[in-house]
């Protein structure tokens, strides 16, 4: 017996995705499966960190929820599993998100990434760029979401904090460049802001 269709709350500002994107067929994610009709809502919250990134997740034994993502397991009105496979027979999908974080929002300032199209040499500052080089990122791979970008940055970020978390004695100091705030040794006479990379 099938179910009636699900209301959309339409006052709580959901606009339901009907059309592919080239607007040829229904966006139907169950399409051809023999299940029931499901599509995706989204809302746009000026207020509210964005969501960057999409992945899927099969409730089966040894898959688990990617680190940084949130499960989507209710719908809209809370009252049914968002089971992307719902009657369509199979283990049970569903969608999972990862909202913008404090690192990406790091990426997107000082190395000039953008969920869309990863990141772009022409939009990082120079010392940024000469760091990368020194560590073996050539200029083909500063192109797009590449991951051996980001794993050299935060690696860096990450020594350079652990060196501070090593020292009892510490002092703040703002960049003249950036004008951020971060805290150096004691015994050092010369720093590199871990924002900027200007000495």
């Amino acid at each position: 017996k099938g179910r009636a269709p699900e209301q959309i709350p339409a006052k709580e500002g959901w606009t339901k995705i009907e059309k592919t994107y080239y607007d040829r067929d229904v966006a139907d994610l169950n399409r051809g499966k023999g299940g029931r009709e499901i599509y995706l809502l989204y809302k746009r919250e000026p207020n509210r960190p964005a969501i960057t990134r999409l992945t899927l997740h099969w409730k089966v034994n040894d898959e688990v929820v990617p680190p940084g993502f949130t499960l989507l397991e209710y719908t809209v009105s809370g009252g049914f599993y968002a089971d992307l496979n719902t009657a369509a027979g199979g283990p049970e999908i569903y969608l999972c998100y990862r909202k913008v974080s404090d690192e990406e929002k790091f990426f997107q300032k000082e190395l000039g990434w953008d969920p869309s199209n990863g990141f772009k040499k022409q939009k990082m500052s120079l010392a940024w760029q000469h760091f990368l080089s020194e560590v073996g990122i050539s200029d083909e791979e500063l192109a797009g979401d590449n991951d051996l970008v980001r794993f050299a940055v935060e690696e860096a970020l990450e020594k350079y904090q652990s060196i501070i978390n090593e020292k009892e004695a510490l002092n703040l100091v703002c960049c003249f460049n950036c004008h951020r705030e971060f805290n150096y040794p004691n015994e050092t006479n010369k720093v590199l802001c871990p924002f900027c990379q200007t000495a």
